[in-house]
């Protein structure tokens, strides 16, 4: 090494990362890795969402079930309203499942290609139509569930004067209950249908890796005349 020569060392110890730039780092990488797999499927956004619909609907069913056999016997088709409704929450999961294929069928014409950014998702109309229309007849039955409830509540508690504490709170408990799930299955409707609007949102988020160029972490030598 000629005297003209210095080479500027650098302490090793100001360049190691702390350890919460380390947790830092590890859940920025988290959420990068999820970012990429939404990006792949952002299907999947709406059938989580409709998963935890589905079990709502279904710890749900400890107060329909008994408010129905002690206090709702005398009310007619709200025995069937739930039953479909707790039938339909389970299938709608299979179909939504089944609306995106990981392959598309040969000479399909039910099955419509997207393609953006190198990123492909196939969709299965007809299933897709099939899960909708489970959501809408789900819709509908909870609001002829609300509707027949409200009425028999009116009718043979409110109007005889029957003070029956228990009765009044899962009733109330039932209406709460059935309103939320309304207003939950609208949300899961919006998701599926403005999918392909917010799916565009999703491709633009950069989840690129940014590597440091090498030359930053070595040592810097200068040289003098």
């Amino acid at each position: 090494m000629s005297e003209n020569e210095q080479i500027v060392a650098t302490n090793p110890e100001e360049n190691k990362p702390s350890a919460l730039s380390k947790v830092g780092a590890g859940i920025k990488e988290w959420f990068r890795k999820r970012m990429v797999a939404i990006k792949r499927k952002p299907q999947n956004i709406g059938f989580v969402f409709l998963f935890i619909v589905t079990v709502f609907n279904l710890l749900s069913l400890a107060i329909y079930s008994e408010l129905i056999v002690y206090y709702g016997e005398e009310i007619e088709w709200v025995g069937l309203m739930v039953f479909v409704n707790t039938l339909l929450s389970i299938l709608v999961l299979v179909a939504y499942l089944n609306s995106f294929p990981k392959l598309k069928p040969i000479n399909s014409k039910v099955v419509v290609t997207m393609e953006e950014s190198g990123v492909k998702m196939h969709v299965n109309l007809m299933m897709l139509a099939v899960t909708l229309a489970m959501i809408i007849i789900m819709i509908v039955c909870e609001v002829f569930y609300f509707i027949l409830m409200k009425e028999g509540y009116q009718v043979n508690y409110i109007d005889n004067n029957a003070n029956i504490p228990e009765a009044t709170k899962l009733f109330e408990s039932s209406f709460t209950l059935t309103i939320t799930h309304i207003i939950l299955l609208g949300v899961s409707l919006v998701l599926i249908l403005t999918m392909p609007l917010y799916r565009k949102l999703i491709m633009k988020v950069d989840t690129s890796i940014k590597l440091e160029s090498a030359t930053e972490n070595m040592q810097q030598i200068d040289l003098q005349d």
